[in-house]
């Protein structure tokens, strides 16, 4: 393996981001985005946008209120406020920007240290634009745009935000806990380990990743105990028998030699071998559902 072509996807930044978003976080918050139509943003801990999901933009609503009303400093207000909740609680916290929209930020904590912030948002629960808006515009302007602008933000009754908000929180937490974000910069295994999940095939070693992180083997071996509680090798092993589960339940075209390559094993018979002891069942059991 090219050593620079793996420095390059294990450093890759984009424009100013500090987190390292793994391949399948990105396609589930599409997923996400499209299913509900809500906006996803990535924020530092100063509240600096980074990126958005599906690189969308804001709404016209927003645009007009901020560009055209000269509401910026309230929109920023509001949003600084709804983070300051957040941090106090460690929760999701939802509220109301300043045009009556719903919103929703989720602090990111690694190891009790605030790293960032997650937001979804621009929804509507209400039908109607707020009176106050709908008559500072109408001064100023004189014409439907802003209300035309209102009833095209994606609207979601109260009762399935109470559905929508929990199930947001619960995936941003599952994608934690399986270090799917990482903080590039803070914990210099991170982004290794980010790519041992979207690359399972890949044969790395200590040695390589010593080599990545300017330590010794020694000192990364040490390392992956103390952050993850596990060897290197350990931790491989379960992200490739994770994968390897995975592909054989949802993927049914593909043959067990296929997914023991794809989870770096040239040897079918040894994958099995590994399988069966990791879960007790042989890889073909699994896949029938007889194990």
């Amino acid at each position: 393996m090219d050593k620079s072509a793996v420095i390059y996807y294990y450093c890759y930044m984009n424009r100013n981001l500090s987190f390292l978003v793994a391949e399948e976080v990105s396609k589930l918050f599409g997923h996400f985005t499209a299913l509900f139509n809500i906006r996803i943003a990535y924020f530092t801990p100063d509240g600096m946008e980074l990126e958005v999901g599906n690189d969308r933009s804001w709404c016209e609503y927003c645009r007009l209120l901020r560009k055209e009303l000269g509401d910026e400093a309230l929109c920023l207000a509001s949003d600084r406020k709804g983070r300051d909740q957040a941090v106090q609680s460690r929760e999701l916290v939802q509220y109301r920007c300043h045009g009556g929209l719903v919103e929703a930020v989720k602090p990111l904590f690694m190891e009790k240290e605030l790293v960032g912030f997650i937001m979804i948002g621009q929804v509507r629960v209400d039908e109607f634009i707020s009176a106050a808006k709908e008559y500072n515009w109408n001064t100023r302007f004189g014409d439907q745009q802003l209300q035309q602008a209102w009833n095209e933000v994606p609207h979601h009754p109260k009762a399935r935000m109470d559905h929508i908000l929990p199930l947001f929180s619960s995936l941003v937490d599952l994608i934690i806990s399986r270090h799917m974000i990482a903080v590039l910069g803070r914990n210099p295994l991170d982004a290794i380990l980010a790519r041992m999940e979207q690359h399972p095939q890949e044969q790395l070693d200590v040695q390589l990743v010593a080599d990545l992180i300017g330590k010794s083997t020694d000192r990364t071996s040490h390392l992956f105990t103390e952050i993850y509680g596990k060897s290197f090798k350990a931790l491989q092993k379960e992200i490739r028998m994770r994968q390897a589960a995975a592909w054989l339940v949802e993927s049914k075209t593909l043959g067990i030699k296929e997914i023991a390559a794809r989870c770096g094993y040239d040897d079918p018979l040894y994958f099995s071998r590994v399988f069966h002891s990791w879960y007790g069942m042989s890889p073909s059991s699994l896949r029938s559902g007889t194990g």
